[in-house]
């Protein structure tokens, strides 16, 4: 069994500009910039048999470079928060190349979770509780990068992740690329 993601990389200059964006940010378990991306379809634990049909459909995904931003920072958890990210414009043919992976997961037979699509790159998984003083602080942080703007940038794949979990970080190890042609 693999656990695996399907995801976008970012180009050098959006990694940078996002590192600075969190610079001294210590609060939860903070995503190191090698780390950084944009998940499109979590697959779980999945045998190799599927994970190589699915390889097999993503090869002809095509659909054209992608030029995406972002703005500022936000909470997934209401009023438990449990991620802190940097939130990545909706963008029309993001969304249309989210869904078109998801039908070609569920066509190599692996089940996703049906989940809402917030485009963003996790910057710190949150403990199940915030203290006080860490409240603070992310807030302070959330309001200092609020109005921040990630310059455009350009995605031409769409890559295949191994995560293997490890007590300081997960290492994130690509297994196959998808150039985004049209």
């Amino acid at each position: 069994m693999i656990r695996a993601f399907l995801a976008l990389q970012l180009p050098d200059a959006t990694v940078a500009a996002v590192t600075r964006m969190a610079d001294r940010l210590d609060i939860g378990r903070v995503v190191p910039p090698e780390n950084y991306h944009i998940t499109l379809a979590y697959l779980g634990e999945q045998p190799e048999d599927k994970l190589e049909e699915l390889h097999l459909r993503l090869e002809g995904i095509g659909s054209g470079p992608l030029t995406l931003s972002g703005q500022g920072v936000d909470l997934f958890g209401g009023d438990k928060p449990r991620v802190l990210f940097a939130a990545i414009d909706p963008d029309p043919a993001l969304v249309a190349l989210r869904d078109r992976v998801r039908r070609m997961v569920r066509m190599a037979g692996i089940d996703l979770r049906h989940e809402k699509f917030r485009p963003h790159i996790t910057l710190s998984r949150l403990p199940g509780r915030v203290d006080p003083a860490e409240r603070t602080r992310l807030e302070a942080f959330i309001a200092r990068n609020t109005g921040v703007r990630l310059p455009p940038f350009d995605v031409h794949e769409l890559t295949l992740f191994q995560s293997t979990l490890r007590d300081d970080a997960p290492l994130y190890t690509p297994l196959a690329s998808y150039p985004l042609t049209g």
